[in-house]
């Protein structure tokens, strides 16, 4: 299965993916790296990051929480195992909110990181990739239905 990414994600999606691979988190408030932080979340699984956006004008975090808890009742509350190119999508009321491998290998879900991406609010903004700063090779989408062509995934609608 081949993804497609439109331009504008195409473009997020490599901006971040050198910040994807750092080694700690930035404290969204100062820019500081605070490796303290990053390895005490990355031990317990999740690790808080925050939300990249292409446009404004988005539904809101009360809307992420919706997606978030329709996706939680098409695909279940357990992390999700992807062999190399899967996504899961949700797919309700026009927006989609995703979970990716694009990595050559499986790869499992963090332990509640699905949680802490639904707990991020993205503001007035969507069409948004979550960065995590900890593996740039699974990820998060959450926005507009068709901005990512999920041709070949594995799409539950409402």
């Amino acid at each position: 299965m081949k993804l497609t990414l439109t331009t504008p994600l195409l473009a997020a999606l490599t901006s971040i993916q050198g910040v994807l691979s750092a080694p700690a988190v930035a404290n969204s408030t100062t820019g500081a790296i605070d490796a303290i932080e990053f390895l005490t979340k990355r031990q317990s699984g999740a690790v808080r990051g925050f939300w990249e956006c292409q446009l404004l004008n988005g539904p809101g975090h009360a809307a992420l929480r919706a997606d978030h808890a329709d996706f939680n009742r098409k695909f279940g509350d357990a992390r999700l195992t992807a062999v190399a190119g899967q996504c899961y999508v949700g797919r309700c009321r026009g927006r989609d909110f995703a979970w990716c491998n694009i990595s050559a290998g499986t790869r499992t879900e963090y332990a509640n990181q699905r949680n802490v991406v639904a707990d991020t609010d993205p503001g007035n903004r969507k069409d948004c990739i979550y960065n995590n700063n900890a593996d740039m090779y699974t990820g998060y989408y959450w926005g507009t239905s068709g901005a990512i062509d999920f041709t070949g995934a594995d799409i539950r609608r409402c």
